[in-house]
Formats: structure tokens, sequence, C-alpha cells
């Protein structure tokens, strides 16, 4: 394993002068990217023998350059660790990758739309600052990971609709996380989630602070909710939609249930349980009560 870093003459990973120490990168490698790249780093799409490799790639603050872009993204074997705090140009997009991502860390303090578009198979991200979306046609599996904003109103994650995933908790943490497909699990400690569309969760919700709203769509594209547990904060409904299914729902201690607005047309499979001293909210004309234990 060699550190290389990229100081190009140009765009091509593939020539060997535009790396420090001079050569193409091998397998296991770290590819550090920093103030002093001059052009982006764009994968040949001719026969790129770096393509087939593992690596780990480090962007610095500096960094304002592409590496990969949209139509040609960085597609290595494996990125074993990604962590991105560059702060790109005027353009969005200044890490496109559709490759296999087993940690992903974003630390950048430029908020341009979509900084980071990871797609491939995804195990583990944190967005501490900045915007970073997971691309339609991605996988999110992990046994032990999450994916995850943190860092206050400054991170956001958007997961596009056509994501699939596989044993993953979402966390939100801070910030914003905006989840269009349906997910296993979601945890909310702060911060805002927003689950859009048709997306769903068939685990669990827990809601131990901060806001959950349950945007859903309609009856064309139904969401449900398996279960859902708060602490904690809130989980809201904000438009009256039809088609959506909260199967077991729970309020705790300071948790509060608001479906005051947007509430009316769910489905309960059973009704919302409110067990000591919170709230469950529900609309004017709503046939539903809540069930007290």
């Amino acid at each position: 394993m060699a550190n290389k870093v990229w100081n190009p003459s140009s765009n091509d990973l593939n020539v060997a002068g535009n790396w420090l120490a001079s050569g193409v990168p091998a397998d296991e490698d770290f590819l550090h990217f920093n103030d002093v790249a001059s052009f982006p780093m764009i994968a040949s799409v001719t026969g790129a023998p770096v393509n087939a490799k593992d690596f780990s790639v480090i962007v610095e603050r500096g960094f304002i350059q592409h590496i990969g872009q949209l139509g040609t993204p960085f597609t290595p074997a494996n990125i074993r660790t990604l962590i991105f705090e560059g702060i790109g140009n005027n353009n969005s997009n200044y890490f496109s990758s559709g490759t296999a991502i087993t940690r992903a860390f974003i630390n950048t303090t430029s908020q341009k739309d979509d900084i980071v578009v990871l797609a491939g198979s995804i195990a583990k991200t944190m967005v501490a600052n900045g915007k970073a979306s997971i691309a339609s046609g991605a996988t999110l599996t992990s046994t032990a990971g999450t994916i995850s904003p943190s860092g206050g109103g400054q991170s956001q994650l958007t997961i596009n609709s056509g994501v699939t995933t596989s044993g993953l908790t979402v966390h939100c943490d801070g910030g914003m996380v905006t989840c269009s497909s349906t997910v296993p699990n979601v945890v909310v400690t702060d911060g805002v989630f927003i689950l859009a569309g048709s997306a769903g969760v068939t685990g669990s919700v827990q809601v131990k602070g901060g806001v959950f709203y349950w945007d859903a769509a309609d009856s064309a594209s139904p969401s449900t909710i398996a279960l859902l547990e708060v602490y904690g904060g809130a989980f809201r409904t904000r438009t009256n939609r039809i088609g959506r299914t909260l199967t077991e729902s729970y309020s705790y201690g300071s948790g509060l249930i608001d479906l005051s607005i947007g509430g009316l047309n769910i489905t309960y499979t059973n009704a919302p349980r409110a067990c000591g001293e919170n709230a469950i909210k529900y609309p004017r004309g709503a046939s539903t009560t809540a069930a007290f234990v």
C-alpha cells in the first residue's frame, strides 16, 4: 500500500506522470487529492486498468476539481474508505462514484447540491457537513453501519427513489435526511427526517429527538410504517393523503405523535397507544382515538 498524490497534467488517472510518486496507482493504494491539482480526475473510458483495483480516497479541503462526473463516474473495484472534505468549484457533483464503498465520510464546507453522489453498494455513510446523495440504483447494505447525517442543519443526505436497502438502519443524528426509498429501520435522535413519496419503513421507526415527517404519496403508491415508537421529539404528518398504513404505534414519555395536520385517511391496524405523560393528536373529523395504556 502506498500514498499517491494527484498532481496531473491531464485528467486521466491511468497516466503514471499524473501522480506523485510517479506511477499508476496499485491495488490498495491511498489516493490523495489536494490543492495542487489543476485538472479534475476522470477515469479513462477506454480500457482503464485502475478501474479494476481497490483504493482508499482522501479528498482534502483545498481540492476544487472533480473526481468522476455524471455519466463517467469513478469506478474502481472498491473504495474502502472515502474521506471527502473538498470544496468544489461552481458546479455540483464533485465526487461521482458508481462503485462499492465500504465507508464514506463527508465533511465539506460547501453547501452546493449533491457535492457527493454515491452509487454501487454502500455499507456506511456519515455526512458531518455538506450535501450528499445516494443515487437511484444503488444498494445500501450493512451489518453494523449506518447511513446518517450529523452536525446540525449544515448536513443533508438524500436517499433517492430506486435505492435498494437490506439490513440497514438509517440514522438521523442532526441535519436532514430526505428518504424516497423504502428502508428497513430508521432512528432519529436529532434533526429532521422526511419519509417522502411512496417510501415506507418495513421494520421500525424510533424517534428519540428531532422531527420525523411522514409525507406519503397517493393510493397508487401507498406508504406503510410497520412500527412507530416515539420516545422524544415528534412524529408528524403535513398533508392529507390516501394510501398510508400505520400498523403499530406508541408514544412514550415526552414523545409526540401529531397527526392534527395531514393525518386523515390513515389506516391503523391497531390504534396508536399512548404510554405515560405524552400526546397523540388527531385531525378534526378523524374516527380513530388513542388507546391509553
